[in-house]
């Protein structure tokens, strides 16, 4: 057996990045969802907790500082707010960011109603992408926040598949735009809320209503379509889908989910909401009605949140106070809420030039409370929470180091991997690569890779903690396995669960499985040995194993992995050196790939639309057109 090139070349030539974070060690890396939780791209489960802009003269101090459509005032003003908030010591992680429709509705036109989309210009919404939100959202992540973009406006108080401002449609033209374009596409660190505060639903026979089944089907047959041409447009991060009556009532959504990888859900909350004035009882039960059935399977996103007494009204959204967890008042009943629940990220929705302000400092003997510095005002306690929350559930990577091989520009250098990944098996599950390597008599073993590209690997995994315990492997009474440990490892993922088959030269073939990737593998002994395993998943349910060296058999296998029959011979190439077969099934044709290894080398494919043949071959790769790098 030999050990056969790499052909995604070998490990990270590393450069040390110097990050700018929204705290010291707070980093951004791509976030996914993992069952009920949101989670960092090293399994990390993470709430994240930030605040709100939105880019108009009027939401930006009344119009005092720029108007009349004036991108560099507008920049201006709201980056320099980012670096207030932040300079005050607040310890957010993530920017709500409206594409407000003082952008992209003609000038002249009067909206129907608040911010309804009849104005909407899509030229205009283009031309403003660029020049304003876009320059926003690169100038948060360069903080080392995150961000939410949400579209122009607010949903009209009635929606349906047909509405009167075919607001599906409206969304459909915001979203395709937003999410095909190239930068956004670049933006690890973008997310999108799909609508705000979708009130009432039109049924097909025209009722309207917001919290039956009915309502949230349609609410589906109108998100659902969006959702996927995001992804089709090749945008694969969170999406957080509202709900009805402004965002409150989630419960059909638990009956017939918005379908695909990477959704939560974005929910809003203020005073009196929920049930919420009168106490934390009646609070926790309209939560557990309406949004718990989501919270259970999905993460939460609260979009809008923030109460102050009655006295500030001027400047807070929502009427309340702090009041005492499991008492009387909002606030602390609220963040009680959330953290039982254990997977809501949330934001104070306080005017961001409020927040800018913020001194931390008490007022002096004799002095009255102010909004900031109020107990029973949301900055107050809510900057000393996110002070709290820092400490955890925040996420991190294991390490802060960046691929030699990214060019940080969409390209790539070769090699990828500056180190010795030898046999390599790759399967794609999700947006997440996974690698297999040969560690022969190194253990744990079987070295486990993962990227979200295919150019950014980091370890995930050594799955085979041991193969035996006998003297050869712990180097007693002069034995030894050096080399002939576990080899050419197959990788594969069939419902639910990942499957590594390989083989040794003297135990012979073994199996490894688990339905996590990153946790605990079983290691089952197999009752045949397979030279360079290809494990097999067929659509009709059946297993194979496609094997050997010169000689490519392949051997069927039942559900316990125990052999079917006998081999049955595919192709033959005496002396050729040929191994290292893996099998795949690509519009309708199968395919065998393999390497006539050693030196000279070369990496061939074998096709045919019967899996058992004939198969014809075609070269893929040889030394004389592969670079060699010394």
């Amino acid at each position: 057996m030999k050990i056969r090139l790499l052909l995604l070349s070998a490990f990270l030539i590393i450069a040390f990045v110097e990050p700018i974070f929204a705290w010291p060690d707070m980093p951004t890396p791509r976030l996914h969802v993992e069952g009920r939780f949101l989670k960092d791209t090293h399994g990390n489960t993470v709430n994240l907790h930030g605040f709100a802009q939105t880019y108009s003269p009027w939401f930006n101090e009344r119009g005092q500082y720029w108007n009349n459509y004036d991108v560099e005032g507008c920049l201006a003003y709201n980056q320099g707010l980012i670096d207030d908030i932040l300079d005050a010591g607040w310890k957010m992680n993530f920017l709500r960011l409206h594409m407000d429709p003082y952008w992209s509705n003609e000038p002249g036109c009067t909206p129907d109603g608040h911010e309804l989309p009849n104005c909407f210009s899509e030229t205009r919404f283009h031309k403003y992408l660029d020049e304003v939100f876009i320059p926003m959202a690169e100038y948060a992540i360069s903080k080392g926040l995150y961000v939410v973009i949400r579209p122009p406006g607010v949903s009209p108080e009635v929606i349906g598949v047909e509405d009167d401002y075919n607001y599906a449609d409206y969304l459909m033209t915001v979203w395709d735009i937003v999410s095909s374009h190239p930068k956004i596409l670049a933006m690890e660190e973008v997310m999108f809320e799909l609508a705000n505060e979708p009130v009432r639903i039109r049924l097909a026979d025209g009722s309207v209503g917001n919290n039956t089944q009915a309502h949230f089907d349609v609410l589906k047959e109108i998100f659902q379509p969006v959702v996927d041409k995001i992804r089709e447009n090749g945008f694969h991060n969170v999406l957080w889908i509202p709900g009805s009556a402004y965002q409150a009532q989630y419960k059909g959504y638990a009956v017939n989910p918005i379908e695909g990888e990477n959704i939560g859900y974005a929910v809003h909350i203020y005073p009196g909401w929920f049930g919420s004035a009168d106490g934390y009882e009646v609070f926790k039960g309209e939560w557990d009605a309406n949004v718990k059935p989501v919270a259970d399977f999905a993460p939460i996103m609260i979009t809008e949140m923030d109460w102050a007494p009655e006295k500030y009204e001027d400047v807070s959204w929502g009427t309340g106070i702090t009041g005492t967890a499991g008492g009387e008042g909002f606030g602390a009943n609220f963040k009680r809420i959330m953290d039982e629940t254990g997977n809501v990220s949330w934001l104070l929705f306080t005017s961001p030039h409020f927040l800018a302000d913020f001194t931390g400092e008490e007022p002096a003997d004799g002095e009255s409370y102010t909004f900031l510095n109020d107990p029973e005002a949301c900055p107050w306690p809510v900057y000393h929470w996110y002070q709290e929350y820092a400490e955890t559930n925040y996420p991190r990577p294991e390490f802060q180091y960046q691929s030699h091989s990214d060019n940080g520009d969409g390209t790539y250098t070769n090699p990828l991997i500056h180190a010795d990944f030898p046999d390599p098996d790759v399967i794609r599950v999700g947006d997440v690569y996974y690698m297999v390597s040969t560690t022969m008599h190194i253990f744990p073993g079987a070295t486990l890779l993962k990227s979200y590209d295919l150019v950014n690997w980091e370890y995930c995994n050594n799955p085979l903690e041991m193969i035996e315990s006998g003297d050869a492997y712990n180097l007693l009474n002069g034995e030894n396995r050096y080399a002939r440990g576990q080899w050419a490892s197959s990788l594969r993922y069939n419902d639910g669960t990942f499957y590594i088959m390989f083989n040794t030269l003297d135990e012979g073939g073994y199996l490894l499985t688990t339905s996590d990737p990153s946790g605990q593998w079983n290691l089952q002994k197999l009752s045949s040995s397979y030279y360079d395993p290809g494990l097999f998943f067929d659509e009709d349910g059946k297993i194979y194993v496609v094997h050997g060296i010169n000689t490519i058999k392949i051997t069927e296998l039942d559900e316990n992995f125990q052999a079917v029959g006998q081999d049955r011979t595919l192709i033959e190439r005496p002396e050729s050196g040929l191994e290292g077969c893996h099998m795949y099934k690509i519009n309708g044709f199968y395919y065998i790939y393999a390497t006539y290894g050693g030196w000279p080398a070369s990496q061939v494919a074998f096709r045919s639309t019967d899996i058992f043949g004939d198969y014809e071959e075609k070269l893929l790769l040889d030394d004389d057109n592969i670079v060699i790098i010394q």
